[in-house]
Parts: structure tokens; C-alpha cells; sequence
């Protein structure tokens, strides 16, 4: 399976995460199509706006590895994100019942750059 690998120039250079510097993120394919996916139905409907979604994985450190996403149910309120937290509980409550190595890593957006409506969500 292709895996998408990003180390930081202190493992490269031969250190490790355990030295304080070094950060490995591992991309699984399979959340770049979960992304696509996502996008491609939503264009597809004929809707305007940006998408949000969850993403699933392992931390240990310094590396992440993303293995799985989800779409993100939210609205927008005078310009202002509101994310379904309840819908967010019960897919992540989902997964780690099934894979209960793995946990909420973080969220994904769609579009060209970062907006202020993104912090938001933090």
C-alpha cells in the first residue's frame, strides 16, 4: 500500500522523535480519497461552501500516523462555524469502539488558504 511519509531534517539527518525535534507524519491513501470523496459529492450536488471533516490515526510522540477521516456535520451562523459535536461524539465513539488503537487527531478543511473562521473550530 502507498503511505505517504513526512520526516522532519533531525530524523533525517539521524535523530529521532525521542530527541525532542524530529516529527514523522505518515498520510494513509485512503484519507486523501475519503477528502476527494467527500468533495467531489458535494460539488457534485450542486453546493457552494467549504467542507469540514475529522481525522483518525495514532499519535506516539513525535509521529502521527492519519489512517481514517470522516465528514464533519456543521453549519455556518453569521459567519461563524458550528460543528454538530454531538455527530462528531457518536463517528468518533464509532471507531475507537472498533479500532481502539486509534483516536481524533485533528480536522481537515476544504479550500485554497486558512480563514479566520478556522480558529473557530480550535
Amino acid at each position: 500500500a502507498l503511505l505517504l511519509r513526512y520526516k522532519s531534517a533531525e530524523m533525517e539527518a539521524g535523530g529521532t522523535s525521542s530527541e525532542g525535534g524530529g516529527r514523522e507524519i505518515a498520510l494513509h491513501p485512503l484519507v486523501i480519497i475519503n477528502v476527494s470523496d467527500h468533495y467531489t459529492r458535494h460539488v457534485a450536488a450542486g453546493r457552494g461552501g467549504r467542507l469540514l471533516g475529522a481525522l483518525i490515526g495514532v499519535q506516539n510522540g513525535l509521529s502521527v500516523e492519519i489512517t481514517n477521516s470522516f465528514e464533519m456535520s456543521h453549519t455556518v451562523v453569521d459567519d461563524r462555524v458550528v460543528i454538530d459535536t454531538e455527530h462528531l461524539r457518536k463517528r468518533t465513539e464509532q471507531y475507537t469502539a472498533v479500532f481502539a488503537n486509534k483516536e481524533l487527531l485533528g480536522w481537515y478543511s476544504t479550500g485554497s488558504e486558512v480563514v479566520a473562521e478556522d480558529m473557530t473550530i480550535h
